[in-house]
């Protein structure tokens, strides 16, 4: 089994109390999103997920007939990651939802432990390039998402892994980290979690996807002695 993590959306604009979008409480998770990532780097889990990338033309925002203030401009300060869930920008791979790759591009960028699909949307699935990160995901992988909001982007991306690994049978489980995710509201996150439940998602907590980690790490180490060993037996 593969482990995969899906980080959604954590922007200084929703993570920050003083963000233009600010999720309520949002630094409550902070720490448990350090806990994820550095076990997941340490480990070579790779990382995929999204982050907003608006212009000043979005149709989400209040100016332009949508429901939210301005937010997660592009080459502002509150469009960028929060440090606990950056690995770094030789180790980030970004897919803009409005960029042209080569094949070559496409591939490096894929190619690094963190990859993020930028969106002008809540919902992830309208960057063009979803489908190339998610056939990369191996049949009976584990997907651990985490970040915010969970009845905003965290529903988009949940629901949409479900429903991509049921059309292309890949037979995925998807789980939402409970305590590494944050609603804007108890009521909508309750409405979410019963979707949730109804679609099949499993709930977890940060110390069991941890012990997930390790236990593939430890696994991965024991295969690769093996392998050693075996290989020098052959040489003698």
């Amino acid at each position: 089994m593969e482990i995969i993590v899906w980080n959604v959306d954590t922007q200084n604009d929703f993570m920050n109390a003083d963000g233009a979008l600010a999720v309520p409480d949002a630094a409550k998770i902070r720490d448990n999103l350090s806990k994820i990532f550095k076990s997941a780097a340490k480990n070579n889990i790779p990382i995929n997920g999204s982050a907003d990338d608006h212009n000043e033309k979005s149709a989400e925002f209040a100016g332009n007939g949508g429901q939210f203030p301005d937010h997660c401009i592009g080459g502002t300060e509150g469009q960028l990651n929060i440090p606990e869930t950056f690995l770094g920008s030789e180790k980030v791979g970004v897919l803009r939802w409005d960029g042209e790759y080569s094949h070559d591009e496409l591939a490096q960028k894929l190619s690094k432990p963190q990859v993020i699909l930028t969106k002008d949307d809540n919902d992830v699935f309208t960057n063009k390039y979803i489908s190339v990160v998610l056939e990369k995901i191996p049949k009976n992988s584990t997907i651990y998402v985490i970040g915010v909001a969970t009845e905003y982007c965290d529903r988009c991306a949940v629901v949409g892994l479900v429903k991509w690994s049921n059309d292309n049978n890949k037979n995925w489980t998807v789980a939402v980290v409970t305590d590494a995710i944050k609603e804007i509201s108890e009521e909508g996150k309750a409405r979410t979690f019963e979707e949730f439940k109804g679609l099949g998602v499993k709930f977890v907590t940060t110390s069991e996807v941890l012990k997930q980690i390790n236990a593939k790490s430890s696994e991965a180490s024991a295969l690769k002695d093996a392998a050693r060993r075996e290989s020098r037996m052959k040489i003698r």
